[in-house]
């Protein structure tokens, strides 16, 4: 019993710091793309308003492109990615429950 837990202490503590780093990166990525893509699309809008009719026009439908791929993005990072690296930290817990 003691060798099994000498021997998964040290995998286990290294798993849960990994999940940690796991969701650090996760959190620092999505918020940038995030500042990227409000930066971009604020870009745009201000390009948008001074062009004339017709290129404001097709401008204004790249903005609600922009805006739609930032919804997507926000919510895949939201639910997706924060899921999927709450689900391996669970796992990691019921392996070193085990």
């Amino acid at each position: 019993m003691t060798f099994c837990t000498a021997i998964l202490t040290p995998v286990i503590i290294l798993l849960r710091t990994f999940v940690r780093v796991l969701r650090d990166v996760v959190r620092t990525v999505c918020s940038w793309v995030s500042s990227v893509l409000r930066t971009v699309r604020t870009v745009v809008e201000r390009l948008c308003r001074s062009l004339p009719w017709p290129l404001s026009a097709l401008c204004n439908l790249v903005t609600r492109v922009i805006e739609v791929f930032e919804t997507v993005w926000n919510w895949v990072c939201r639910e997706v990615l924060e899921r999927i690296v709450a689900w391996i930290e669970k796992i990691v817990e019921y392996i070193a429950y085990i």
